[in-house]
């Protein structure tokens, strides 16, 4: 009887909730959340979507166990586990003359119309990419959602910026092409972040480290350019 109740406290129970934006919601997190069910089916996973400073916002007030975020984070009351390494690529329909493209500089981006985030980290690093090079991106339009960004490019209204987890499943429909950038390199990782002074349960330790497999994993397969 004593080793059954011994059993039980080892196993982990409860909730956790993880706030995080739409890209991760639709293309990280379901893998990790995947993996997380298999073992642990009693603990219930709640997800809130929303942006990068309302999900900061969320994780101090301890209205979400974690958060998942582009990096950089710079708030020292956080702690801060690297999960995901992505990158910030070039998206434009297959036959786009940038679609038939290895790859493609900033200067050649300028060319098209180009429809970008409204705010954000990746607004921040495209913004710094054509200020770098002091060039004048063609913006023809602002959106606040990634999904909503690679429907308008898929429909030829212009070439976008997204991080290429964000698009692996349009590449392979053929629905996207994804084109590498020719001079630059913009990280665009993703992190699990929490209050450095919570006390994480069971079920929250069991979940940083699922999340941090995943990325070992992730780390094994090599990504190909399309």
């Amino acid at each position: 009887m004593l080793v059954a109740i011994a059993e039980m406290e080892r196993i982990p129970r409860g909730e956790i909730i993880v706030g995080a934006n739409e890209g991760t919601c639709l293309h990280i997190l379901p893998y990790v959340f995947a993996d997380f069910k298999k073992q642990y089916p009693d603990v219930s996973v709640n997800i809130k979507r929303s942006d990068y400073a309302r999900i900061l916002e969320s994780v101090i007030d301890n209205t979400v166990d974690f958060g998942v975020v582009s990096l950089p984070v710079t708030d020292n009351r956080l702690t801060v586990v690297l999960i995901h390494r992505d990158e910030l690529i070039i998206i434009a329909p297959p036959h786009h003359p940038l679609g038939k493209m290895k790859s493609a500089s900033v200067a050649d981006v300028t060319k098209f119309p180009l429809i970008v985030p409204k705010a954000g980290h990746t607004r921040d690093g495209i913004e710094e990419l054509f200020h770098e090079r002091r060039l004048k991106p063609n913006i023809s339009m602002e959106l606040d959602s990634s999904e909503l960004l690679k429907r308008f490019v898929a429909a030829d209204v212009g070439i976008g910026f997204i991080a290429r987890s964000n698009v692996e499943e349009d590449v392979r429909a053929n629905a996207l092409a994804a084109i590498p950038i020719a001079d630059a390199q913009v990280r665009r990782d993703l992190a699990l972040v929490f209050r450095k002074d919570k006390a994480l349960s069971r079920a929250a330790l069991a979940f940083i480290d699922i999340a941090v497999k995943h990325k070992s994993t992730q780390e094994l397969v090599p990504t190909h350019s399309s």
